[in-house]
């Protein structure tokens, strides 16, 4: 309906004067978003880059299945897949790969040592590994923590784009993890980078056995 409205006005204004008015408000309502975002929300927005200083900011202004929806195909490395599996209705819709850290490695098990977050990963790895096999989603471990997680949507479409979260030890909180969004549009070298290294994670990944996840 918005972009209905915008080509009505736009095709209505065929004087190049209010065409630039319109493109002059319209830049300067984004700026204002931008700058109340950036002043009270700590939120950083730039053309094709969206920081988030910490995980509640994240959570509270954007919904993950809404945010999948908009991505044909989805390949992750997640830290215990908990949320793309346990809170998306029907996962094999967008995820077509994921990778895990394996369960008992030193560095996931330091992670878990030094930071605020309750419980254990190995049950919560192993769990989204079963239900990942459960919905034929493609899924392997890697052999270690790499001390971040990420999605990779759209990788072969223009309006491709990569979430990174970054999840470091002895962090007092770990709601206060940043991430940050690119997009493959303005940031192409920056994008192939992280589909490079996914690539690379997958083939040195491995397919976890019956023996693994019990």
């Amino acid at each position: 309906m918005g972009e209905q409205f915008f080509n009505w006005v736009w095709n209505t204004a065929n004087i190049p004067f209010a065409r630039w008015g319109i493109l002059a408000v319209i830049t300067g309502l984004r700026a204002l978003c931008r700058g109340i975002l950036s002043k009270y929300y700590g939120i950083n927005i730039m053309p094709g880059l969206t920081i988030y200083p910490e995980r509640r900011l994240l959570d509270k202004y954007t919904d993950l299945e809404e945010t999948l929806k908009m991505a044909e195909i989805i390949e992750a490395y997640s830290i215990i897949g908990f949320n793309l599996m346990n809170k998306v209705t029907r996962p094999e819709r967008y995820v077509k790969k994921l990778l895990l850290p394996r369960p008992d490695c030193n560095s996931l098990k330091n992670l878990e040592d030094t930071t605020s977050r309750e419980g254990n990963f190995t049950p919560t790895i192993k769990t989204s590994t079963q239900i990942a096999i459960k919905n034929k989603i493609p899924v392997r471990w890697y052999p270690e923590f790499i001390g971040y997680s990420y999605y990779i949507a759209n990788r072969n479409k223009d309006n491709g784009w990569v979430h990174v979260e970054y999840v470091l030890p002895h962090t007092s909180d770990h709601l206060k993890r940043p991430s940050m969004r690119i997009n493959k549009k303005e940031y192409p070298k920056i994008f192939n980078y992280y589909v490079e290294a996914f690539d690379e994670m997958w083939s040195n990944a491995y397919t976890p056995t019956d023996e693994d996840l019990n």
